[in-house]
């Protein structure tokens, strides 16, 4: 799919929630940097651990302690370097037997929101494919003329080796952290890391997982299609599948209109100065130094002011604020006027939505 290639502004639909989601999720990981520049390195040996082949909205490699960088498409990839695509990007190994598509669940059907998919891929000779995932939906499938393709797969401290049994062969994976419901964990000041799930459907072809004291023959439906794994029992569970669900289905047209815009967005945001501006947000809001503090910490003001620089990331031209005081200290409270008053001296429209009317009566003029 192709995204627009010299976005001028964002679309105003990016005020959905999927969409601004998204757009936090790159501004995070672009947070400390001057800006994501697109173009390979020089040096850049001309093989690599794999091959980018297309990206729809960004692809952003980490370049060092909060520094990113653009990916452009038929770019080698360096090995051992964490990669993040929002919404989808897509690798070749570096023999070409496999291709990895990092996927975001844009029509949300599945149970957590993925927006941006991570891997870290690996040099290893002895397979097509070595990749640590990190975050997200990936996909994999056989590239291969003829013959098995294999894979080797690292999440959350385990690794195992997948084999794509023919040509043609797909399979799909989601891997998400959660935290247990209840007070956060602390050790040392840090969050525990959270419960790692993973899931594998075979959508096409068959294939056989092996966990070094187990091993699973997989195909698509009808038959043995999905294995679900965590970090905490560490033991797979198989389950078969007649049919293959609805959530592989092909994107219907609300779903492909918010890819699309994703992808604008996120291909604008890639080449603007993404964390000053975050920085810059952070501060007009007080929050400069909490930047790195866990969000589980803060206080409801404290996340109302968040929302608040959230919302004016993408400098729209459109802001909707539903009771954005609730919560909110005296202090806090001027603030919000104080950046009402100066979306209204730029021109933009503000739909204030508040109980308190004496709130309206003050803010808003219509």
């Amino acid at each position: 799919m192709q995204h627009t290639s010299n976005v001028a502004r964002c679309p105003r639909a990016a005020l959905t929630g999927a969409l601004t989601a998204g757009l936090i999720a790159l501004s995070a990981l672009a947070a400390g940097t001057a800006s994501a520049r697109a173009g390979e390195p020089k040096g850049r040996p001309a093989v690599g651990a794999g091959k980018c082949v297309s990206v729809a909205g960004v692809l952003l490699e980490r370049a060092g302690e909060g520094r990113w960088r653009a990916v452009s498409p038929k770019e080698t990839l360096p090995p051992d370097t964490l990669l993040v695509a929002l919404p989808r990007a897509e690798i070749d190994s570096a023999d070409g037997a496999v291709r990895l598509v990092l996927l975001a669940d844009v029509g949300q059907r599945g149970p957590y929101p993925v927006l941006e998919s991570g891997v870290i891929l690996h040099k290893n000779p002895q397979v097509g494919l070595d990749a640590t995932l990190d975050r997200g939906l990936i996909g994999l499938e056989n590239r291969r003329k003829d013959g098995p393709a294999k894979v080797r797969l690292r999440v959350a401290g385990a690794s195992w080796e997948l084999t794509l049994r023919e040509p043609g062969t797909k399979v799909s994976m989601e891997v998400y952290g959660r935290h247990p419901a209840g007070i956060p964990k602390l050790t040392g000041g840090k969050l525990d890391p959270p419960v790692a799930d993973f899931v594998l459907l075979v959508e096409r072809g068959s294939a056989f997982l092996d966990l070094g004291e187990q091993g699973f023959g997989l195909r698509a439906p009808p038959g043995p299609a999905v294995v679900h794994w965590d970090s905490v029992s560490r033991m797979p569970e198989v389950r078969r599948l007649e049919k293959l669900p609805d959530a592989v289905k092909p994107l219907d047209d609300k779903e492909g209109k918010v890819f699309q815009e994703i992808c604008a967005c996120a291909h604008h945001l890639a080449g603007k100065d993404v964390g000053a501006r975050a920085a810059k947000l952070l501060d007009r809001v007080g929050l400069s130094d909490r930047d790195r503090e866990p969000i589980q910490r803060f206080s409801k003001g404290m996340v109302q002011r968040l929302g608040l620089a959230q919302a004016l990331m993408n400098d729209p031209d459109l802001l909707v604020l539903d009771e954005p005081t609730e919560g909110l200290d005296l202090t806090g409270r001027q603030l919000l006027r104080d950046v009402v008053a100066e979306s209204r001296a730029a021109e933009k429209t503000v739909v204030f939505v508040s109980h308190v009317l004496a709130e309206v009566e003050e803010l808003c003029d219509e």
